[in-house]
């Protein structure tokens, strides 16, 4: 990304934290099938294991995701989740950053034909992904700084009871 953005997650599975989900404004379902069955129920699954930090199940994912020669993922920190059945060619585009994940778009395989790879899904939503970016890095920032002001709050009055026990 750019020096004033942190950078990508480059794992190829998803990190087992609590996400927040942002949709770049430039977020397009290419197949023209998110809306139907069985690839609605799936995007909802990802969508709330991502945001409670589940683990999602691994038939979102390649299944051989181990061998480390994603040039999407290695060069750009674009991962793709598998939608549907193994046989459908539904992908959901996303960028993993700590904390966020923004979703890019869904599309096919056919992604991957253009050199360098993936370069055109880049091309389209790179500064679209850049502004989501910033406004859930900041959102996952303030939610930190209000949990740990709340950590310390407990953490005193934990002391102050403490104190009042032993008088």
């Amino acid at each position: 990304m750019a020096d004033d953005l942190p950078e990508p997650l480059r794992g190829d599975r998803m990190k087992l934290e609590p996400k927040l989900i942002k949709r770049a404004a430039t977020f397009t379902d290419f197949t023209g099938v998110l809306d139907q069955e069985p690839f609605a129920s799936d995007l909802d699954l990802v969508l709330d294991y991502l945001e409670k930090g589940f683990e999602l199940p691994s038939r979102f994912y390649r299944p051989s995701m181990d061998r480390q020669d994603d040039q999407l993922l290695i060069r750009d920190g674009y991962k793709h989740l598998h939608l549907g059945k193994d046989k459908d060619d539904v992908l959901l585009f996303v960028i993993e950053f700590d904390g966020f994940v923004v979703l890019a778009e869904a599309n096919g395989h056919r992604r991957f034909k253009t050199e360098p790879p993936g370069s055109a899904l880049k091309g389209i939503h790179d500064a679209a992904v850049r502004a989501a970016a910033k406004v859930a890095g900041a959102e996952v920032a303030a939610a930190k700084i209000k949990a740990t002001r709340a950590e310390s709050r407990q953490e005193k009055l934990r002391a102050a009871r403490e104190r009042a026990k032993k008088k």
